[in-house]
């Protein structure tokens, strides 16, 4: 705990200077993406700066910037996921991934579904208004040429 601990402070002090960690991880996605000719996704930058890092351990295993470095891109990773794809499920076996993920799509089903109710109860609450109002009402509809 007191590596993340570390590379936060980093992070932050960096923060000031760089600006916004999730942007340029987009950033750097979109030059890397542009100069390579494939795409590669912001949550990729982290990762692969973090293997930059771990070549370089190799080469010097006692000098704690690189491993230091890599706790931080760890951060950044998780920051990344967080921000921009739903975060990361916690979880520490197969079996519990895959019961998170299962409850996931399941939640996802239950909010599309309580949606849908809210838009019938409300368009019912339309028409029932229109017609205390004495006034025909029909939902809007878009014509084909709209859809």
């Amino acid at each position: 705990m007191a590596e993340t601990t570390e590379a936060q402070a980093l992070l932050d002090s960096r923060r000031a200077v760089y600006g916004d960690r999730v942007q340029n991880m987009e950033r750097t996605a979109a030059l890397w993406s542009a100069l390579l000719g494939i795409k590669i996704e912001d949550w990729q930058v982290p990762l692969m700066m973090s293997a930059y890092k771990m070549l370089r351990t190799f080469e010097k295993p006692d000098y704690s910037d690189n491993s230091d470095d890599i706790d931080g891109w760890k951060v950044m990773f998780v920051e990344v996921m967080e921000a921009n794809h739903g975060g990361i499920v916690k979880a520490r076996t197969v079996e519990e991934y895959q019961q998170k993920l299962n409850d996931k799509v399941v939640q996802a089903q239950l909010d599309v579904t309580n949606e849908n109710i809210r838009q019938r109860d409300e368009s019912e609450a339309r028409r029932q208004r229109a017609a205390d109002d004495g006034v025909s009402y029909e939902p809007t509809r878009l014509s084909d040429d709209h859809k």
